[in-house]
């Protein structure tokens, strides 16, 4: 279930972080009883937006997905390894035409191998101490590539294969309390930087939204859960007609089924003209309903489903990740299993347990201990690119993240040749849109770039 929290963390001891995170999340369970309290005659409770508003920006004189939880960065710091070594190639380029597999239905998860385990604080240091500074041809890349915004935090969420991406705007400070909060929206960024606003906080204090951070936006649609902070689950499915520039509510719970403890469990997705999503019982994965509507308003089918820890959309099918891991985290631990318009071939479901699963609208990718797993529909077996150790964190396109403990420091693996490449104080890469980077820099995310791949070739130090 996609948790819903303060996008600062400060740096803490790995153990001392477990302990409060254990602590908080005890307390919160027992403390929130206020339900949402959204409307039920049809309209989204959000100001209203005349369609396509633009807004008027200048350019900086000179910036972040579904959010990672506090609590998955501290068990990933537990978990598993930091170190990385160069990489093989062990199976054939992916692109020859296959016979994909008969079979839709859902396999029995199989069991993820255990993470190697981690190396020494001694070992972890020097692997990432070998990482190479940024090209100074890159940094100017990145310094003439600013994206014009009009809040001070800026939070590029989630990526199209246009070249678009969602961003989540607020004028929030990590020195000032919530109840400062008087703006918060999420605008759609085209290739060119202009932005329209197509979700604005009626309770910019309260009122969130949970984005899938590859399956949120197709060529004509972009979708997203509503949510408040009182709640930490979601209580709606919106979605935004980029033709019509129309906002439309695609389900909204009613009180009683909130006060039933129903919940729309993560991040909805669109694939095509039709979003999906999951509804169940708060905590409860074990019976869950696989929601699917044409939008905007077609008719809603459902399917019972199980363990699904998150969505994905790939080419015009939806994979399922079924949790595998401690609480169902699915980035920690998953298994990819076939939902509506996905065939999984045999041979691919024996590599399908891994984790840090991403889509690029196209192709899936992971990551397992021994290799990097790549797959495309409509092939019988996966390609894979082996690692002498397991990697820590998403990919951005081309680069995995390597998480260092510390948000002041980032290092990032680039998968075209292995380099470890150590980020700039406050640098953060975020996305890939359309064969663009997207990135962050600031304490609070305040200047977003964007530059092309291309203008970033692998390097060695």
């Amino acid at each position: 279930m996609t948790r819903f929290e303060d996008p600062f963390n400060a740096g803490q001891p790995a153990d001392e972080l477990e302990d409060e995170l254990r602590q908080v999340l005890i307390r919160r369970e027992a403390d929130i009883t206020e339900a949402a309290q959204p409307r039920t005659d049809g309209e989204l409770p959000v100001t209203p937006i005349p369609g396509w508003v633009h807004r008027v920006t200048e350019l900086p004189g000179g910036r972040t997905g579904t959010l990672l939880a506090a609590s998955v960065v501290a068990l990933l710091m537990l978990s598993t390894t930091l170190a990385v070594r160069g990489l093989t190639h062990d199976d054939p380029p992916v692109g020859a035409p296959n016979s994909p597999a008969a079979s839709t239905s859902l396999p029995t998860p199989s069991t993820t191998p255990s993470p190697t385990p981690s190396p020494t604080p001694s070992a972890t240091r020097t692997s990432l101490a070998a990482a190479c500074p940024l090209p100074a041809k890159w940094l100017t890349a990145l310094e003439a590539g600013v994206v014009a915004v009009d809040q001070p935090l800026n939070r590029p969420l989630a990526a199209g294969p246009d070249g678009s991406f969602l961003m989540e705007q607020s004028n929030a400070f990590t020195d000032r309390p919530a109840s400062s909060i008087t703006h918060r929206e999420l605008a759609l960024f085209d290739r060119d930087g202009h932005g329209t606003t197509i979700w604005l906080a009626a309770e910019p204090q309260h009122d969130l939204v949970g984005v899938s951070p590859d399956s949120a936006l197709s060529a004509g649609w972009a979708v997203f859960a509503l949510a408040r902070t009182q709640n930490l689950a979601a209580y709606g499915v919106a979605a935004w007609d980029r033709a019509a520039g129309r906002l439309s509510t695609v389900r909204l719970l009613s009180p009683a089924e909130q006060e039933a403890d129903l919940v729309i469990a993560f991040d909805p997705i669109v694939a095509g003209d039709t979003a999906y999503w999951i509804e169940q019982k708060r905590n409860d994965t074990a019976y869950q309903t696989l929601v699917s509507q044409q939008l905007p308003y077609g008719q809603r089918h459902t399917r019972p489903v199980a363990d699904v820890g998150r969505l994905v959309a790939v080419g015009t099918g939806v994979g399922l990740l079924l949790g595998t891991g401690p609480d169902h985290f699915p980035i920690l631990a998953t298994t990819l299993a076939a939902g509506p318009g996905l065939t999984v071939p045999a041979e691919v479901l024996e590599w399908a347990g891994g984790r840090w699963f991403s889509s690029d609208g196209t192709s899936l990718r992971w990551q397992t201990d021994q290799a990097i797993v790549s797959w495309r529909p409509g092939q019988s077996t996966v390609s894979r690119t082996g690692l002498a150790r397991p990697l820590n964190g998403p990919f951005v396109g081309p680069f995995a993240d390597i998480f260092t403990g510390s948000p002041q420091e980032g290092t990032m693996m680039d998968t075209r040749n292995g380099t470890l490449l150590r980020l700039p104080a406050g640098l953060r890469f975020v996305l890939v849109a359309g064969g663009d980077l997207i990135t962050v820099t600031g304490d609070r995310q305040d200047t977003v770039h964007r530059v092309p791949l291309t203008a970033l070739p692998a390097t060695r130090c």
